[in-house]
């Protein structure tokens, strides 16, 4: 899923405590609120996003969370 500001790298980024991934690293970097709500972030989170194509809904995946062991369940 690409990056809703500059629409070239792929998603990679959840801004906390808000949940949002919309960016990739370096367009959640150029600013300091989240560009969705408009307002200041606590920290940015690395994720990985895998897309389940039979019912198309998207998994986000960070690998240092403690739900790590239900997704490794789901493979």
């Amino acid at each position: 899923m690409l990056c809703k500001i500059c629409y070239k790298e792929e998603i990679e980024i959840a801004i906390v405590p808000y949940g949002h991934a919309i960016a990739c690293i370096e367009c959640a970097l150029s600013f300091d609120y989240c560009s969705m709500c408009r307002v200041s972030y606590s920290r940015l989170m690395r994720i990985h996003l895998f897309m389940n194509k039979e019912n198309d809904e998207m998994i986000i995946s960070n690998y240092n969370c403690a739900v790590q062991k239900c997704l490794q369940a789901m493979n």
